[in-house]
């Protein structure tokens, strides 16, 4: 089987099936992108170079599964395969990060205790000068959330981890499994705030992986800042913070639509709220 093809799954067969010329070439021609490159040899050795990162995060009842590369050539495609046990966790979520918003093709496909989790770069013709969109180095690919049904819950196993370069030579990573502390999650998130449209007082949740410098405050629709709700150093976890409505100076603020901003170690992220009384 060639790397294309295996790139997706049963139910999605490869966009082009037939590419290639000679079945018993390691180095097929093709006119489409990307080529279909070498074939996957099933008894391959990990390459320790280029790395998946497979990191589970408790939260309360949410059990946090984020996949991150580490790769020393660039990433033209991707698939990852996770299974898990529908009798002690349920799938509650699934989301593609920023790193891979400009990859052509991101797709998921669910059966019965399994996730797969897939991601093409293009199917235009690659040249030589062209940047790919998942350049060498760390990024992070996807978040899957779960509900936890049951305490003594068994985790979610990354079965299979396929990368390939923009030609679409696989890249044969080796699959680290990381266990953040309790409370410590994997990436820094903003969650919506909670209740939405607000009464009298609302809930801000984030997350830090790391111990980072916040600030978190609140913008009228004009954006202006109305109230400064943190300002400082953070220990790494899932903070949350109660707005009350009141301005800096204690005063109650009008009935409206408001924002409120994240920022934390290089990284900013806005919400938006309604004030109804």
């Amino acid at each position: 089987m060639y790397l294309l093809n295996h790139l997706f799954p049963p139910s999605l067969p490869a966009p082009f099936p037939n590419c290639g010329i000679d079945p018993t070439d390691d180095a097929l021609q093709c006119d489409s992108f990307p080529p279909c490159g070498s074939r996957l040899d099933q008894s391959f050795v990990p390459n320790p170079n280029n790395t998946v990162n497979f990191i589970l995060s408790r939260d309360g009842s949410e059990l946090e599964v984020t996949i991150a590369t580490n790769t020393q050539q660039d990433v033209g495609a991707f698939q990852f395969e996770i299974s898990y046990k529908g009798s002690e966790l349920r799938l509650k979520n699934i989301e593609f990060l920023p790193d891979v918003d400009k990859f052509d093709i991101l797709r998921t496909y669910e059966e019965e205790n399994k996730v797969v989790v897939y991601g093409l770069y293009g199917l235009e013709p690659y040249r030589e000068g062209i940047t790919p969109v998942l350049p060498a180095g760390s990024h992070n690919i996807a978040r899957i959330t779960f509900n936890v049904k049951r305490e003594d819950y068994l985790q979610p196993n990354l079965t299979s981890a396929v990368l390939s370069d923009p030609l679409g030579f696989d890249l044969y990573p080796s699959i680290n499994v990381l266990s953040r502390d309790a409370g410590v999650p994997a990436v820094f998130k903003l969650y919506p705030n909670e209740p939405n449209p607000v009464k009298s007082s609302t809930a801000i949740k984030f997350s830090l992986p790391t111990d980072s410098y916040v600030e978190l405050a609140i913008y009228n629709s004009a954006g202006q800042k109305v109230k400064t709700l943190l300002k400082g150093t953070q220990k790494a976890g899932v903070k949350q913070i109660i707005w009350n409505g009141l301005d800096d100076k204690g005063i109650p603020v009008s009935n409206g639509v408001y924002f409120y901003m994240l920022k934390a170690s290089g990284h900013k992220a806005i919400g938006k709220l309604i004030l109804a009384r």
